[in-house]
């Protein structure tokens, strides 16, 4: 498994529909990086500053994240402490369901906190936890 950087993009590996939608959306937020396992697009996560010293981060994965997701944590581990410095962060947060424990367990491994639960955050009324990496501890 690698990570791409920066626009990241391959040849051969093409997407279409409501993800390339979504990628599109985020391209010109903030940094970004793909992982790909043996050709296959497992997940992009991105940064985007709400203003000086505060971000969110974001991640779009597979479906079968579950059986990547200790690799993953462990690559996207340095890309989001990279960003917390380079972007003289101190709050990064990210907003996860709380029923998605494969994205719970890998924010909580990169260092993410708990800071709160928004209940009934999303579409379907799942609550939302909301994790932070403090740039100062």
């Amino acid at each position: 498994m690698s990570i791409l950087e920066d626009g990241a993009c391959q040849p051969n590996i093409h997407i279409n529909g409501s993800t390339l939608d979504r990628a599109k959306a985020k391209e010109d937020t903030g940094p970004g990086v793909t992982a790909v396992d043996d050709g296959r697009i497992i997940a992009c996560a991105g940064m985007q500053v709400f203003w000086p010293g505060v971000g969110e981060a974001w991640c779009t994965f597979v479906e079968d994240i579950g059986r990547y997701s200790t690799r993953l944590a462990t690559l996207f581990r340095p890309v989001v402490r990279d960003w917390v410095a380079d972007y003289d962060l101190h709050r990064l947060q990210a907003i996860i369901r709380s029923d998605f424990g494969a994205g719970i367990r890998m924010v909580e491994w990169i260092g993410f906190k708990q800071d709160a639960e928004l209940p009934q955050y999303f579409h379907d009324k799942v609550s939302a936890l909301v994790y932070s990496i403090l740039g100062d501890t």
